[in-house]
């Protein structure tokens, strides 16, 4: 397998880490006093776990994660119509990756649906945006998503 050369200087370090943990266990083998043996056995598994963690930062280098989008409400835009306030929800990717439909986002708020008593009589709405597939959520920009569900108003 090539290992692309922003990788190399991992693969360098490991590699050597691994030939010096082949040295170490082939001097363990050669050791004749107790406290020789420990001082080998401390430094392999010292070595050992510098192996591990390079390996895991040249798996990561050489295959990285994905970047993954981060959505967060951070707007509501009323939109009126003749059959009522169709609410557009803005939303902030704050992710590394971007976010592309379809998918849904559930809604939810509360708001005073009559004033004509004390106190105000309340009412709860929650509903689902379906995002279509066209729809984009680039990073670190908003993006605001329509909404076909009619506020009774």
């Amino acid at each position: 397998m090539a290992i692309p050369a922003r990788c190399q200087p991992i693969a360098d370090q490991l590699q050597n880490d691994k030939d010096l943990l082949a040295d170490l266990q082939t001097e363990l083998s050669g050791e004749t006093s107790a406290r020789d043996k420990l001082r080998t056995l401390r430094l392999i598994r010292s070595v050992r776990s510098n192996v591990l963690t390079l390996q895991k930062a040249l798996n990561n280098c050489i295959n990285p994660p994905p970047q993954l989008p981060d959505l967060i409400p951070v707007a509501v835009m009323p939109n009126r119509r003749t059959d009522g306030v169709h609410p557009a929800v803005v939303v902030f990717n704050n992710g590394l990756g971007p976010a592309t439909g379809p998918f849904k986002i559930t809604f939810g708020t509360e708001y005073v649906s009559s004033y004509h008593q004390d106190p105000p009589l309340y009412a709860d709405v929650v509903f689902d945006i379906n995002v279509p597939a066209s729809q984009n959520f680039p990073p670190g920009v908003n993006t605001s998503v329509d909404t076909n569900v009619a506020f009774p108003f």
